[in-house]
């Protein structure tokens, strides 16, 4: 392809924590080099310089490494679509997960470069994944359809098996209780007739209504201490931050992390023989670092019942309220009688009837208390909407647990046997948490979250708005912020689509039915324009800002690439492929069907962006430029990753 080379004030290297002032050399898809440039140089001298290299002016512009997505879902779309969609967001390289649901032949045309995904699901099944093209392996704790099986073997004997091979091997750690799973989604391994023309079981029962202590015993995966065998064992242990030790926190122990001791010094010149009580150890004072704050923070979230709550709150309104005023329903405007029915039967009360039957005439006492009675008392049953398409009740359902169950199964199986492993889609602050406090052992573990945590909380939720239904769900406004938290102080390794476009009428977009509705939402190529939406919130001006540039490639391409072992992607450097996002960070976008391929599912349609991107390369080749789009892109296999 010959010699390119791009010129720019902004471009994102990881070697500086802001955009810096240089040239990117490409020759035959590969930076060749990227040259820093004083900011005092003019762009014409640049240009004049490196004539040779046939420059493109974008002084303006920012320049980004193209970001690799790791978790899509593909099964009611081609390539053409999936590829289209995901290069406009700026994403040069994805893998996906292969299609169960719909099996058809996909030779349709790349715009990005894809790679594809093996599940395990046994142990016979882990011979012929080895032996795939699959850039990465990946295992369900829990069926996510009816056509996908949880992975059958012991997670020890998975990941001894793996030991020797270095595949990348993701996890989805969703770990529910089987019962619980029923009520909360009665068809979710479900073929699609049935989820049309089945029946909704018959109860309002919330799962997570019901204790765990009550339920069944979790699937038998792994080791892994149940609750009540964890109750039974004593009282419960958490890891120091910094020393790496186990306190009991009974409550007989101090509520702290640790206490630093330091000796109390003297001069020992000015006073040899100082007094025993001043050479003794005594306490410092107890630092609270982030990490404590973070800690309590989240243990407040996990033991909150504020989705619970809700969830009951919204069923009893089933019951109507009480209205004091009769001017509400015209009938009742006219005082009712029943308190004078009521008065005239009590013997107590009443006056002495007459002996010609004629009606019997209330005393002047009763007569004064007719006219001091209060309003009548109205029972009002408003209309209720349907619990089935309430996102409360959704949310409610299925609790965190269920994530921190699973999490904590892997990480008890990683301490027998550490072997790499990524957790993918985690949605709870509490199962992030964990992952950050098993790093501090040395357990070889990354993790993820998804941008629609990152971006919306349950408020911007409708109810009936089934394009919303994930499994796990959006949550809470604080989860929301325990994540963002989480994510900056470099608890979550990355940040993917989890992209999965599910077929509109499996959607049951009409009813509004959660139940029914399959998982899966439609957010693919908006992750870089979402992320940066947010972290530019706060008032912060100018430079000040532009080193989240720097950590939003991290985030999006240089994690995603280490830890798919693609050592020639994921930076803007020397001898790497030649992927470029060229955008403007501070242009806004809105979201609308010229930007997206199927708006009626995307989760960001309508939404205003910031960040606009106007050109893609990949490997050095224009594959998007201002809604127009170039198929340059190829299958990406483990044997040959490039």
């Amino acid at each position: 392809m010959g010699k390119l080379s791009f010129i720019s004030r902004h471009i994102v290297l990881f070697t500086n924590n802001r955009p810096v002032f240089g040239i990117i050399l490409i020759e035959d898809e590969i930076i060749f080099d990227v040259v820093l440039i004083e900011n005092s140089t003019s762009i014409l001298s640049v240009m004049e310089n490196y004539q040779e290299w046939n420059p493109i002016d974008l002084e303006d512009f920012y320049i980004s490494p193209g970001i690799i997505d790791c978790n899509i879902k593909k099964e009611f779309e081609d390539y053409d679509h999936l590829t289209r969609q995901a290069v406009s967001g700026g994403i040069t390289f994805i893998i996906h997960e292969k299609s169960k649901l719909s099996e058809f032949e996909d030779n349709s045309d790349l715009y990005c470069d894809v790679g594809e995904i093996s599940l395990i699901e046994s142990y016979e099944s882990l011979k012929e994944c080895v032996d795939s093209d699959s850039i990465a392996l990946k295992c369900y704790l829990n069926a996510p359809d009816n056509k996908t099986k949880p992975v059958s073997m012991q997670l020890e004997t998975l990941f001894q098996e793996l030991s020797e091979t270095n595949i990348p091997l993701i996890i989805d750690p969703i770990l529910p209780y089987s019962r619980q799973l029923f009520l909360a989604s009665p068809f979710h391994c479900s073929t699609a007739e049935d989820r049309i023309t089945g029946k909704l079981p018959d109860t309002k029962l919330n799962p997570a209504a019901f204790p765990d202590s009550v339920e069944e015993e979790i699937p038998k995966i792994s080791s892994f201490e149940s609750p009540k065998e964890r109750k039974k064992a004593g009282s419960p242990k958490i890891q120091s931050e910094k020393q790496g030790k186990y306190k009991d926190l009974s409550p007989t122990s101090p509520a702290i992390d640790h206490v630093s001791m330091t000796p109390f010094k003297i001069n020992s010149e000015e006073n040899e023989e100082a007094p025993a009580s001043l050479t003794k150890l005594r306490p410092r004072a107890m630092t609270y670092t982030i990490f404590d704050d973070l800690n309590k923070r989240i243990k407040e979230n996990e033991e909150s019942t504020e989705s619970i709550s809700l969830a009951e709150q919204s069923a009893y309104s089933e019951a109507g309220s009480t209205v004091f005023s009769p001017m509400i329903i015209p009938e009742l405007r006219k005082r009712s009688s029943s308190f004078d029915i009521m008065i005239l039967n009590s013997n107590s009360l009443s006056s002495t009837p007459t002996t010609d039957g004629s009606p019997v005439k209330p005393s002047a006492f009763l007569q004064r208390m007719q006219g001091r009675r209060p309003t009548p008392l109205v029972m009002i049953k408003e209309e209720k909407i349907n619990s089935d398409t309430e996102y409360v009740q959704h949310l409610a359902s299925i609790p965190d647990t269920w994530e921190i169950h699973g999490v904590e199964t892997i990480i008890s199986s990683l301490k027998q046997v550490n072997y790499p492993v990524h957790l993918a889609n985690l949605s709870s602050a509490s199962s992030v948490n964990l992952v950050r406090q098993a790093k501090l052992e040395k357990i070889s573990l990354t993790c993820e979250t998804c941008v629609h945590y990152l971006f919306f909380t349950k408020d911007s939720v409708k109810n009936g708005d089934t394009r919303f239904k994930d499994f796990p769900p959006i949550k809470s406004k604080t989860n929301f912020n325990l994540l963002w938290d989480l994510l900056k102080l470099k608890a979550i390794d990355m940040v993917s689509s989890h992209h999965f476009l599910v077929d509109p009428k499996l959607k049951f977009l009409e009813s509004g039915s959660f139940k029914r509705a399959v998982s899966g939402v439609s957010t693919l190529g908006y992750t870089l324009q979402a992320l940066w939406t947010i972290l530019t919130i706060p008032a912060t001006l100018g430079s000040e800002i532009e080193h989240y540039l720097c950590r939003l490639g991290k985030w999006l391409s240089l994690h995603p690439a280490r830890f798919l072992r693609l050592p020639n992607r994921g930076s803007i450097e020397k001898g790497k492929a030649a992927d470029l996002i060229i955008w403007k960070p501070y242009e806004r976008t809105q979201i609308s069907a010229a930007n997206s391929m199927r708006p009626e599912m995307c989760l960001f349609f309508d939404e205003i962006l910031k960040g606009k991107i106007y050109h893609v390369y990949i490997r050095g080749c224009l594959a998007y430029s201002n809604n127009q789009y170039y198929p340059v892109g190829k299958k990406i296999s483990r044997k040959c990753p490039y």
